[in-house]
């Protein structure tokens, strides 16, 4: 997640927390979620893989 700039972590928990994108995104930021697995690209639109889930249940969790 570290590799990751703040508004992309961003815009993978709207991802998450949403089911799939709502909104525009730069295509070097979506690029670069699909090329390190955490969103994929389908006909219906972006859609969050069970690697950014998980990421993102792992930090509820602790903050929890």
């Amino acid at each position: 997640m570290d590799e990751l700039s703040q508004a992309e972590q961003d815009t993978l928990r709207d991802i998450v927390e949403n089911d799939r994108l709502r909104g525009a995104l730069p295509a070097q930021h979506l690029q670069k979620l699909i090329d390190m697995g955490y969103a994929e690209q389908r006909h219906s639109g972006v859609i969050a893989t069970g690697k950014a889930r998980v990421l993102f249940r792992g930090k509820a969790a602790e903050k929890g």
